[in-house]
């Protein structure tokens, strides 16, 4: 079994429809709700998705890297996607009711996990017992890493970067025990000048990704992300609007595949 996950992508349905259509044609793949076809810029898909364009194929290597693939040829794209990848936790073993929460696991969608791993914990069954223990396990470093890495921003001040580490801490593991200092420091940043100020500019960014979405006003969304790049140019917002707005450029130049 290759160390490969296949997602699928939706450009500019509102979540709402898109899980209806989920539903009714009964599609167990994952499936991310691009609204605002940032993902879908990032991955470099020229021209747009529409429904002459829909069959885009991009590959996320082990190393991170997005290149493209072929839609044509699976089995080679399976197989570039496959070097030097490994399961974070090997399949082999996972029994079938475990099975979608090990899926979760690989995502790192460890929230979604956490009741079918408590089940198995609890499980009279050995190998469902064993087989959520090493999910277990590999959830609780995970947590343990992110813990670690939110102290040390803090240790280093970096407060705005704590923030996120411990609001991301606490959605992503929701269902799993944390130390009771996780929430009470995160309540304690959100109150923080620092961060609050820059909670505001991240609102300024969402609503200027939101003016992207649209062909009609996507000139007023990157006029937004030039404005805040200008009043706020230290801001961690600012650095992300810079980036939309170079992919968004980028885009814009790249010659049309016919």
């Amino acid at each position: 079994m290759e160390p490969v996950v296949f997602i699928a992508v939706n450009s500019g349905t509102p979540p709402s429809k898109l899980a209806a259509y989920v539903r009714r044609y009964r599609i167990t793949v994952p499936v991310v709700a691009d609204v605002d076809r940032s993902l879908e810029r990032a991955c470099g898909v020229v021209p747009p998705v529409s429904p002459k364009n829909s069959l885009q194929v991009r590959i996320i290597t082990a190393q991170g890297e997005v290149v493209p693939g072929s839609i044509h040829d699976l089995r080679a794209t399976i197989q570039r996607a496959a070097l030097g990848a490994r399961w974070n936790v090997d399949p082999r073993g996972i029994p079938a009711s475990l099975r979608r929460a090990w899926q979760a696991v690989e995502l790192g969608n460890y929230s979604a996990a956490a009741k079918a791993i408590r089940r198995g914990l609890d499980s009279r069954k050995s190998e469902v017992k064993q087989a959520a223990q090493r999910l277990h396990e590999h959830v609780q470093q995970k947590l343990q890493e992110q813990l670690e890495a939110a102290q040390k921003a803090m240790q280093q001040d970096q407060k705005w970067t704590a923030y996120r580490l411990y609001r991301d801490a606490l959605r992503r593991f929701r269902g799993y025990s944390l130390p009771e200092e996780v929430r009470e420091r995160f309540q304690r940043l959100a109150r923080d000048p620092v961060v609050k100020d820059e909670l505001s500019l991240f609102r300024r960014l969402k609503g200027a990704q939101r003016l992207l979405a649209s062909a009609r006003s996507r000139s007023r969304g990157m006029a937004a992300l030039r404005r805040l790049i200008e009043q706020a140019p230290e801001s961690e917002a600012a650095k992300e609007a810079q980036t939309l707005l170079d992919r968004l450029s980028a885009s814009t130049l790249a010659p049309t595949v016919p």
